[in-house]
C-alpha cells in the first residue's frame, strides 16, 4: 500500500476517533472510507473541515456544582443617596358628612369664685373729726392725732391732720384725695409750719403726687397686691427755695377681713391693709398696717414702723370715738 493510502487511511481513522469524542450536535456526517477503495480528496477535505468546525465549537459538559463556601463578612455600608424630590400633594378628598351632635355631658361643680371687697362704705363718712390716741415706741414726739374732714366738693374730700403733744400743736398737714369709679387716690399734701404762738399755721410747701397714690380700690381680694410708682414735686411757697423733684413707690395689700377691739370698742369685718412705702419724702421709708371698718367708721387702728438715724421707731394710733365728732344727723 502506498504512503498516500496509508495517510488517507490514518486521517480517516483519526477523524472517526475525534467524531466519537465530540458532541453529536453537528448535523453534517463524516464520510466513511472502506479498505481497498480509493479515498476521494474532496471527501477527505470535507471530513477535515467538519472536524475543524466541531473542534472550534466544542462545548464541555459542566461538572457537578461544588459545595457553597462560608458567607464572607459584610462590607461597609455605602454612602446614603440623595433624597428624592417630594412628590406633588394629592388632591384633597371630599369632606365627609357632619356627624350627629353628641349628648350633653353632666354639669360640672360650681366654682368657689373670688370674693372681692370694696373701699366703699369703709371711709370715715360718719365723722366730721376723728381723734386717735398715739402710743410711741420711744415715748416722745406726739401723743394725739386729730383728723378733720371737708367733703364740700363731691369726690374730692380734704383731710386736715394735726398732731399734738399734750395741748401743743407740733404738726399740721392737709391731704387732698380724689374718688373715681374704682379708686380712692391721694394726689397732694400741703405742709405747714407752726408759728411762734403755737396756733397760727403757714403753708410752707405743696407736694404734688403724679400719678396719685392708689390707697384703696373697689375690687380688693384677700392677698391682692397693688402699687403706685410716683413722681413727687415739692413746690415751696416762699418763691426762693428751689423746687424738689423726688420719687416714691407705694405698695399695698389686703391681708384680711377681721374683727378687732380698739379702745374698748368692738368692730366687725374690718379690712386689714398693709402699706410698704419707699421715698425720700412722704414719710420716707416705712411699713404700716391699717384697719378700716364698715358703716362709715373708716380707720380705727394703725401700726407704723420706720427706720431712722436713731434706729427703728414705731407708733400705734387707736381711734377714740368719745373724743371725736360725728356728722350731725339730718
Amino acid at each position: 500500500m502506498s504512503n498516500y493510502k496509508i495517510n488517507k487511511t490514518g486521517a480517516a481513522i483519526s477523524a472517526v476517533c475525534l467524531s466519537l469524542t465530540l458532541g453529536s450536535v453537528h448535523a453534517a456526517p463524516l464520510v466513511n472510507f472502506s479498505n481497498g477503495t480509493a479515498a476521494d480528496a474532496d471527501d477527505v477535505n470535507a471530513n477535515f473541515n467538519e472536524l475543524a468546525t466541531r473542534i472550534e465549537t466544542i462545548s464541555l459538559t459542566p461538572g457537578a456544582d461544588g459545595t457553597d463556601g462560608a458567607t464572607g463578612p459584610q462590607g461597609p455600608a455605602g454612602p446614603q443617596g440623595n433624597q428624592g424630590n417630594q412628590g406633588n400633594p394629592g388632591i384633597q378628598g371630599i369632606q365627609g358628612l357632619k356627624g350627629d351632635t353628641g349628648a350633653q355631658g353632666p354639669a360640672g361643680n360650681d366654682g368657689a369664685g373670688v370674693v372681692t371687697y370694696s373701699w366703699s362704705g369703709y371711709g370715715s363718712a360718719a365723722w366730721d373729726k376723728k381723734v386717735f390716741i398715739v402710743t410711741q415706741s420711744d415715748g416722745v414726739s406726739f401723743d394725739r392725732e386729730e383728723r378733720t374732714f371737708d367733703r364740700s366738693v363731691t369726690n374730692f374730700p380734704v383731710m386736715t391732720r394735726q398732731r399734738f403733744t399734750g395741748s401743743t400743736l407740733i404738726r399740721h398737714h392737709v391731704l387732698h384725695f380724689s374718688i373715681d369709679t374704682t379708686d380712692f387716690l391721694l394726689y397732694q399734701i400741703d405742709n405747714f409750719v407752726i408759728e411762734a404762738d403755737g396756733v397760727t399755721v403757714t403753708l410752707n410747701n405743696e407736694q404734688t403726687i403724679s400719678p396719685a397714690i392708689n390707697t384703696r380700690n373697689i375690687n380688693m381680694a384677700l392677698g391682692m397686691n397693688w402699687g403706685t410708682g410716683s413722681q413727687v414735686t415739692t413746690t415751696y411757697i416762699d418763691g426762693t427755695t428751689p423746687n424738689l423733684v423726688s420719687f416714691s413707690t407705694d405698695t399695698r395689700s389686703l391681708l384680711a377681713v377681721e374683727d378687732i377691739m380698739v379702745q374698748g370698742v368692738a368692730y366687725s369685718a374690718c379690712q386689714k391693709i398693709m402699706i410698704d412705702r419707699a421715698a425720700s419724702v412722704l414719710g420716707s421709708h416705712f411699713k404700716e398696717i391699717n384697719w378700716y371698718c364698715p358703716g362709715g367708721t373708716g380707720l380705727v387702728k394703725s401700726i407704723h414702723i420706720r427706720p431712722d438715724n436713731a434706729g427703728t421707731r414705731s407708733r400705734m394710733l387707736e381711734f377714740d370715738p368719745a373724743q371725736s365728732t360725728a356728722v350731725p344727723a339730718i
